[in-house]
């Protein structure tokens, strides 16, 4: 729907208004169902809350200091730092991983937007480019293999 340029249409833009919140509420319904109550719990959702209010201006002087232009792209690494950690909080906190995910894509939105819109017409593919060819990639090795020195299909 995305690359197919349908999301930018009225219907294509409710659809995916609808599939994320339907997304997000099953996430929030289910990690409610079946959230381990403890004190990890409680410091997930302490620092998830404090993550959320202070990260479209972190990521906004991010894009604006460190120059979102770079090939390095520093803030699209500040957003996989973020979500790694966030992630493995939630993990250790046995609630959902992906949650933190949602919660921070639908606060950073707004500032991708604004820098979508002040930038040159083809910059707001960073990110999306980034995602899909980090998600595409086939490591040749696994994390476990890289602390033991093995490689993948050794």
């Amino acid at each position: 729907m995305i690359e197919g340029g349908l999301g930018q249409t009225p219907m294509g833009k409710t659809i995916l208004a609808a599939c994320f919140i339907t997304d997000l509420g099953t996430v929030l319904a289910l990690g409610t169902l079946f959230a381990s109550f403890n004190v990890w719990l409680v410091i997930f959702v302490v620092v998830t809350a404090v993550t959320l209010w202070f990260m479209p201006r972190c990521t906004q002087f991010i894009i604006t200091k460190l120059g979102a232009t770079r090939v390095s792209e520093p803030e699209v690494k500040f957003i996989f730092f973020v979500l790694f950690f966030l992630g493995g909080l939630a993990s250790t906190a046995k609630s959902e991983a992906v949650l933190p995910a949602y919660l921070v894509g639908l606060v950073v939105a707004g500032v991708f937007l604004r820098d979508k819109n002040t930038r040159s017409p083809d910059a707001h593919h960073r990110v999306h480019h980034f995602q899909r060819r980090f998600i595409s990639s086939r490591p040749d090795f696994s994390f476990r293999c890289l602390c033991c020195g093995r490689r993948w299909d050794s």
